[in-house]
């Protein structure tokens, strides 16, 4: 059985197969055209996206992002202090609303993971090892460095 030409796919090039240019050039148009339609709907994405920040006011607007600082750095109202006087050049008298720390998660996974295996550790000896104590002695030490960060 023929099928007809209007019956023509990507999957059933027919009876004329690739022989057939015109085929291949409604193909490649199709496929451009596809493209084109995509990076349009990305860039009116793009224009929408901005359109909607410019009349909207979100904590982003306001906010300055510091990083690096010492790890001594965790009081919040020297942070601030300090970001009144200097935070725009000339004035020192700022408004600062809040300061938040965010904390490199990586410090207290650390931590947690050594606190973890001695505990494992620990649950294999006896209360009399002294390896036992040493334990004990470093989940203290650990638990008093997490207690600390943060504190004002």
């Amino acid at each position: 059985a023929v099928i007809g030409s209007h019956w023509l796919s990507p999957g059933n090039l027919g009876p004329d197969s690739p022989s057939n240019s015109q085929l291949s050039v409604i193909y490649t148009v199709c496929v451009v055209l596809v493209g084109a339609l995509s990076f349009f709907a990305y860039q009116h994405n793009v224009i929408t996206e901005k359109k909607v920040d410019a009349r909207t006011v979100s904590p982003n607007d306001f906010a300055v992002i510091v990083r690096n600082l010492p790890a001594s750095a965790t009081d919040e109202k020297a942070i601030a202090d300090f970001f009144r006087e200097h935070a725009v050049e000339g004035k020192a008298d700022t408004e600062v609303v809040k300061v938040v720390i965010g904390w490199d998660a990586s410090d207290f996974r650390d931590k947690i993971k050594e606190m973890r295996s001695i505990r494992d550790q620990n649950a294999e000896l006896e209360p009399s090892d002294p390896l036992h104590a040493e334990g004990l002695a470093r989940m203290r030490v650990l638990a008093e460095e997490l207690a600390s960060i943060g504190k004002d």
